[in-house]
């Protein structure tokens, strides 16, 4: 229960420091991982910021153009080196 409003307050804090974007979708998995690593709350905020601004520009928005765009060219990749699998996972209902 501590480690889920450990990471709450995280996030929370990290949509009050950068309000152009707030919160958006994916930011709790790379947040979680940062609390679990870090003892201090602080330094995993600050590493936060520091991965969604210097790492992943344009990554995270509230759009989430660029992960759109990423899946898209993951999908035609699949298709074009891996048809086998591609085909596989889609006939199971799985679309890439």
């Amino acid at each position: 229960m501590e480690g889920q409003q450990r990471l709450r307050r995280c996030l929370a804090a990290y949509a009050q420091h950068q309000p152009e974007l707030g919160y958006c979708q994916g930011m709790n998995f790379i947040a979680a991982v940062l609390q679990l690593h870090m003892a201090r709350e602080e330094d995993a905020f600050w590493c936060l910021d520091v991965m969604l601004r210097d790492r992943v520009p344009g990554g995270l928005s509230r759009q989430l153009t660029s992960f759109k765009v990423s899946v898209l060219v993951l999908c035609d990749l699949a298709k074009t080196l891996l048809p086998d699998s591609y085909l596989d996972l889609e006939g199971l209902g799985m679309p890439v």
